[in-house]
């Protein structure tokens, strides 16, 4: 079962999804204040670098907790 929250940032709703112990960002809700696009963001070489270390910081924290062997 998933629970959607809408957050309001200047004037633009964007939602947050969890579910499944998931965290989900809308990110094209995020980008629209900033009159970008996310197809755009996700192009850049710095991207997917900052995506990469990311999702090792969120592996490095699940495995301290012990979470990621549940």
């Amino acid at each position: 079962m998933s629970e959607i929250n809408k957050f309001d940032y200047e004037g633009t709703r964007i939602s947050f999804e969890f579910a499944d112990g998931n965290k989900m960002i809308n990110a094209t809700e995020m980008a629209k204040p900033f009159g970008k696009l996310v197809g755009n963001f996700l192009r850049l070489k710095e991207a997917h670098e900052y995506i990469t270390i990311l999702q090792g910081a969120i592996f490095t924290s699940e495995y301290r907790s012990g979470r990621c062997c549940e």
